[in-house]
C-alpha cells in the first residue's frame, strides 16, 4: 500500500503540436510552462497534449505459461533478467526469489531481510540481483548462487525503488522519506545522498546514457536529477496521483510513466513536458516499460489488464485480458511475456499474443 492517503489535485498542461490525425486534441492554444526556479531559469513553450483512448484497440487473452509457487506472502515486486531466462520476485514474506522460467522452478531463495522486499532488479549482465526492503536496506546478491554479497545501509525509511545504469556501474535507491542514494557497485559505499522531495519515492529510472535519473513521487510529480550529483534539473508535472513507474525510451529522448491516476504519460525529455496522455486502464498503472526496439510502450494495471501502446501516435494497439490477479508486473524486453503477482502469493508467467 502507499505510505499515505493521496491528495487529489488537477494539473492542466497544454503542449506541443502533434499531427492533427491523432485522437482527441485537448487544446490549440500555446502556453508557457515555467520550470521551477530552483532547478533552472529557462521556460519551455509547447502546445497540445493528445488524449488517447483504447476504443479501437483489439482485445486478446493472455496465455498462462507458468505458475511459480513458493512465496507465503503477497508478491510485491518483479523483474526479468535481460536475457528473459530468469525472473526475480520480492514479497511481503521478507524474501526474494530467483526463478528459472523454462522450468518454472525456484533457483534461489534470498533470505535475511527484516521486512517486505518491495523492489527487485537484475544487473544488466545478469550476474547480480539488487533488492530494496522495508528494513531500510539495499542488498546485492550473487544471482548465480543466491549468496549475499553486501548490504548497503543509510536509508531511514522503506526502500521501494532501485535502479541500475545500463553499464552496471551506478546503483540508485529511493525511500518513502523522499531520499535518493547513489552507491558504488564495486564496494557498496554510498557515493551521494539527497532529499529530492518530502514525498515518497515510488520509482526510479536511469537514462540510457547514465547521465540523468527520473524519479516518480507520491506527490504526483517527477524529478529529473543529475545521476552523479543528484542535483535537480527539472520538475515534470502531468499526473494527478502517485507516479508508480517510470521508464526511458531506448534512445533516451522520451520517457513513459504510469500512475495511480490510471494514466500512462509519454514525455519529451528535452522539452521536459508530456506529449501524450494515454487513457485505457480503469485502475492504477503500476508498471510501464518500453520494448527494447522502442516501438511499443507496455503497461500493467490493477484492473487485471495489460496494454500495448504506440508511443508515436498514442494509440493502444492491443489490450490484453486474462490476468487472474495483478499488483506487481514486469515485461520481457521484446514485450512478448509478462510476469504478474499479487495476493495469490504465486508468480505468474504469461505469453502475450
Amino acid at each position: 500500500m502507499l505510505s499515505q492517503v493521496f491528495r487529489k489535485q488537477t494539473v492542466v498542461l497544454v503542449f506541443c503540436a502533434l499531427m492533427g490525425c491523432a485522437t482527441g486534441v485537448l487544446a490549440d492554444e500555446t502556453v508557457s510552462v515555467p520550470v521551477p526556479a530552483e532547478t533552472t531559469t529557462t521556460t519551455t513553450t509547447v502546445t497540445k497534449t493528445i488524449e488517447s483512448s483504447p476504443m479501437s484497440a483489439s482485445s486478446k487473452t493472455m496465455e498462462q505459461v507458468k505458475e511459480m509457487a513458493g512465496h507465503i506472502g503477497w508478491v510485491k515486486a518483479l523483474n526479468f533478467s535481460a536475457d528473459g531466462q530468469r525472473a526475480v520476485s520480492g514479497s511481503e514474506d521478507k524474501s526474494a526469489r530467483i526463478w528459472d522460467l523454462a522450468s518454472g522452478k525456484e533457483l534461489f531463495k534470498l533470505e535475511g531481510n527484516n521486512g517486505m522486499v518491495g523492489a527487485v532488479l537484475f544487473s544488466p549482465d545478469g550476474r547480480f540481483v539488487i533488492t530494496g526492503c522495508d528494513d531500510f536496506l539495499v542488498k546485492l546478491w550473487d544471482a548465480g548462487s543466491g549468496s549475499l554479497l553486501r548490504t548497503m545501509s543509510g536509508h531511514k525509511n522503506s526502500v521501494r525503488a532501485v535502479a541500475i545504469s545500463s553499464d552496471g556501474q551506478k546503483l540508485m535507491s529511493g525511500d518513502f522519506d523522499g531520499t535518493v542514494k547513489s552507491w558504488d557497485m564495486n564496494t557498496g559505499a554510498m557515493k551521494v545522498s539527497a532529499s529530492v522531495s518530502p514525498s515518497a519515492v515510488h520509482s526510479i529510472a536511469f537514462s540510457p546514457d547514465g547521465r540523468t535519473v527520473l524519479i516518480g513521487l507520491e506527490d504526483h510529480s517527477l524529478k529529473l536529477v543529475d545521476a552523479d550529483t543528484l542535483a535537480p534539473l527539472a520538475v515534470l508535472n502531468g499526473h494527478t496521483d502517485t507516479v508508480l513507474s517510470v521508464a526511458f525510451s531506448p534512445d533516451g529522448k522520451n520517457a513513459a510513466t504510469g500512475g495511480a491516476d490510471t494514466r500512462v504519460i509519454v514525455w519529451d525529455i528535452a522539452a521536459k513536458a508530456p506529449i501524450l496522455k494515454l487513457q485505457g486502464h480503469s485502475d492504477w498503472v503500476s508498471r510501464v516499460a518500453y520494448t527494447t526496439d522502442g516501438r511499443n510502450v507496455m503497461s500493467g494495471s490493477l484492473d487485471k489488464t495489460a496494454g500495448r501502446w504506440d508511443p508515436a501516435t498514442g494509440q493502444m494497439d492491443c489490450k490484453y485480458t486474462g490476468l487472474t490477479a495483478g499488483w506487481a508486473f514486469a515485461f520481457s524486453g521484446d514485450g512478448a511475456q509478462l510476469l504478474s503477482g499479487s495476493d495469490s502469493k504465486n508468480v505468474m508467467l504469461y505469453r502475450l499474443p
